[in-house]
């Protein structure tokens, strides 16, 4: 299991953690979970995790990695079974997309803009129930027919954020709005 990501309370890193005692405790013995992501200014955080981390007994199975090189957290991507999110405050999630532009399925909790931003290419959790989440870390990890359409999901959700269908999607929407209201100004259009 991975997580990209700055260490930060709404990120909700904790529930990961969560998350993955009951995968590895419970379900798997040779599952890792994978924290990418700097601590900086929130030291204090990161602090409360690695605890939480040992009071779970998951210290072997968890790998605080810091901040890699592009090429470190692309073998990551590579390597792992599923990119999760638990964040319940997110703008875009550029993790969550280079994700699924590398075919790792991704499973993220529904806030903010995660929703908008991973469409039909992952899976959407509504409720963190931990136990239940951990049975679908393992469905996805042992199941390479689910495996496989959610990587095929994920590469396509990615294609349709590609910034010439972005562009066509904003030219098509301000056009609307042209017929629709003669306010709307041509100079707009023109400079898309």
């Amino acid at each position: 299991v991975l997580h990209i990501g700055r260490f930060a309370p709404n990120k909700k890193i904790e529930d990961l953690v969560k998350t993955f005692y009951f995968l590895h405790h419970h379900i798997n013995k040779n599952s890792r979970l994978w924290l990418a992501g700097i601590d900086i200014d929130t030291e204090l955080y990161s602090f409360e995790i690695k605890r939480l981390v040992q009071e779970l007994h998951l210290s072997q199975a968890v790998n605080f990695v810091g901040c890699l090189d592009d090429s470190e957290i692309r073998a990551l991507y590579e390597n792992s079974s599923v990119y999760m999110c638990m964040s319940e405050h997110e703008g875009f999630c550029l993790p969550a997309i280079e994700a699924m532009h590398f075919g790792l399925p991704v499973v993220a909790y529904a806030s903010s803009a995660l929703p908008e931003t991973i469409g039909s290419g992952g899976i959407l959790l509504y409720e963190k129930k931990y136990p239940e989440i951990a049975e679908l870390l393992n469905m996805i990890g042992t199941n390479p027919e689910l495996s496989q359409k959610l990587r095929e999901a994920g590469k396509k959700r990615v294609s349709e954020l590609l910034f010439n269908k972005f562009k066509e999607h904003v030219i098509e929407t301000f056009s609307l709005a042209k017929h629709n209201s003669p306010q709307v100004s041509s100079k707009v259009a023109v400079a898309l």
